[in-house]
């Protein structure tokens, strides 16, 4: 029964994890951009950590280009593409990655296609409901780093991707 609460709770469209601040900021990004954030990763999870870990969103749209043009120009940043790789299916879209005047609002949006949204959510659903055991060695290596700086960013970022690895995460390529 907990597993399912889990499980129901990591593909949220509203995760509890945000400040006033980050909801404020995304929630005007939606309106603008007349797009549905879809929330993803950490910040569904419980090894998210407030006002350290990023905020990862998709967005998933009829005209990309524009979607990601606006964004851009109201958060005052590039864009890199980048492919997803899936089983048989590969898909472009733009990451846009907002260092925020502080940590604490920090995010990524990635804006897809609309026409590639059932299969990138049922993507971005499996590899947010990561096992538990996943999820607990990630917090565990995010304490070290963000919470108690035992560990240097180059350690965590090299155990993370293998934790991640090991769990199957998705396959992307900046381009």
């Amino acid at each position: 029964m907990a597993s399912q609460q889990y499980q129901q709770q990591s593909c949220s469209n509203r995760p509890l994890h945000l400040t006033l601040q980050q909801r404020d900021l995304l929630s005007r990004l939606e309106n603008i951009t007349s797009s549905k954030f879809v929330y993803y990763g950490s910040v569904c999870r419980f090894d998210y950590i407030p006002g350290k870990s990023d905020v990862d969103v998709a967005v998933f749209t009829v005209d990309v280009e524009l979607c990601r043009d606006t964004l851009c120009s109201q958060l005052q940043v590039s864009y890199s593409e980048f492919v997803l790789k899936l089983k048989n299916h590969v898909v472009r879209g733009y990451k846009i990655k907002y260092p925020g005047p502080d940590d604490s609002m920090r995010f990524e949006i990635s804006v897809y296609p609309k026409k590639e949204e059932k299969l990138v959510r049922a993507e971005y659903c499996r590899v947010t409901n990561l096992s538990i055991y996943t999820v607990c060695l990630l917090y565990i290596i995010k304490s070290m780093y963000y919470s108690w700086g035992i560990i240097d960013q180059s350690t965590f970022r090299k155990w993370k991707n293998h934790i991640m690895r090991l769990s199957d995460e998705r396959n992307f390529i900046e381009l």
